[in-house]
């Protein structure tokens, strides 16, 4: 094989690799966000919604194998058998895709998650540059070598699925540890007491049939006639949060005094059972103790929330929100949003908080996931590291005893 090959293959190894890592970490980091595409597949297809247990199999298996058939062939292992498995990948998603730019029934595939989103024939388009450099790793791949040796290519993969299912663990029951979203912790939703771009109050003037909004310390002069008033959001507000009590919106009177705040997110009310409908009571009764308040914002229609807040004996005010809105703002069918001072401190499932919760206010301090996913991340390459020293040391000690 000539050099010239070898280097085609280690760069077709590393862009297709990486590409492979990229989907399947993406997907590992959010696994809440595959479910929901493979809702939203079943859903304009017309097929019947599987069993949560099954989806959640099925975001964890299709992480887990993206990100392992990446891996090995970034590292050269398994030098027969990953190309081919990623040929019989590649077969299915290159027609389907081919099919999803053509008929365009999702306005985005899902491929990287919320992490990069693309249109439908741009995924088409890579799809067949993916499927020609698999074609060619096939054929060539095989005879360039890698960095593990045969006897322990099992190590890397072993690691590998255990590094993917701990992320979609996590993930599943807590939230995600990367958050692409547009509301990841740190996220001001609402600007504190302090901060200058507070509502300002605006005064509606007409004259000559034209009607202008002016702020107090900016009002005309006598020959505009005074309209009305408004109260006109704050710039650094983000809209896309609306809540709504009936008709009404109440999102500025729901997070307008956030200065402790504790949010329930209900993206599924069939799923919030009994059990933990007490312990949002006793995190709303521990809120006001401290001085703070807590809501609920529920995918609801309107007219089912009074049926909803009696089965759950709801002590604490329920809103309604969109249901998309608020899987961007969650993820799960029911989780907790601490802000302080107008800032996400930090989210988590309702159903991973111990029973002991709303009493522990060690609890309510500052969350920093990306600190945690740096521990797993390190710890995972440092066993990869490990394995392929461990290889170098076994090789030499054999060939010393060779020697000998």
């Amino acid at each position: 094989m000539t050099l010239a090959n070898k280097y085609i293959v280690w760069a077709l190894r590393i862009a297709v690799g990486a590409t492979f890592i990229f989907s399947g970490f993406v997907k590992a980091i959010d696994p809440w966000g595959l479910i929901y595409k493979i809702s939203e597949y079943m859903a304009v297809w017309g097929l019947p919604q599987m069993p949560r247990a099954v989806l959640m199999m099925q975001s964890f298996s299709l992480s887990a194998g993206e990100l392992a058939l990446g891996v090995l062939l970034l590292c050269g292992a398994m030098r027969r058998a990953v190309p081919l498995l990623m040929a019989a990948f590649m077969a299915v998603m290159l027609p389907l895709t081919a099919y999803i730019a053509i008929a365009n029934p999702v306005a985005d595939c899902g491929c990287f998650g919320d992490a990069l989103i693309i249109s439908n024939t741009a995924t088409f388009l890579k799809n067949i540059v993916l499927s020609a450099a698999v074609v060619y790793l096939v054929a060539y791949n095989h005879r360039v070598g890698g960095l593990y040796i045969p006897m322990i290519q099992w190590m890397p993969v072993a690691a590998t699925l255990l590094f993917s299912f701990v992320l979609s663990i996590i993930g599943y029951n807590v939230q995600p540890l990367l958050d692409f979203r547009p509301y990841p912790v740190g996220t001001e939703i609402w600007p504190n007491s302090e901060d200058e771009t507070w509502p300002e109050e605006m005064f509606i003037y007409e004259r000559d049939g034209q009607r202008q909004s002016f702020s107090a310390d900016a009002l005309p002069d006598s020959t505009w006639t005074f309209i009305d008033r408004e109260s006109a959001p704050a710039q650094n507000f983000d809209a896309g949060l609306a809540l709504f009590d009936g008709d009404e919106d109440v999102t500025n009177a729901m997070l307008s005094d956030a200065a402790d705040l504790m949010i329930l997110v209900v993206n599924d009310p069939g799923y919030h059972h009994i059990a933990r409908a007490s312990m949002a009571n006793r995190i709303a009764e521990v809120m006001r103790e401290r001085g703070g308040d807590m809501f609920a914002a529920v995918a609801l229609p309107d007219g089912e929330v009074e049926a909803w807040t009696e089965s759950t004996s709801a002590r604490y005010p329920v809103v309604t929100a969109d249901d998309t809105t608020l899987k961007a703002f969650v993820r799960g069918d029911a989780a907790l949003v601490y802000v302080r001072d107008g800032v996400i401190t930090w989210k988590t499932n309702l159903y991973s908080l111990p029973g002991d919760f709303p009493d522990d206010e060690s609890k309510l301090a500052d969350d920093n996931p990306s600190t945690m996913l740096l521990v797993i991340c390190g710890l995972y390459l440092a066993a990869m590291a490990g394995i392929y020293l461990m290889q170098h040391a076994w090789c030499a000690l054999r060939t010393v005893k060779v020697r000998k």
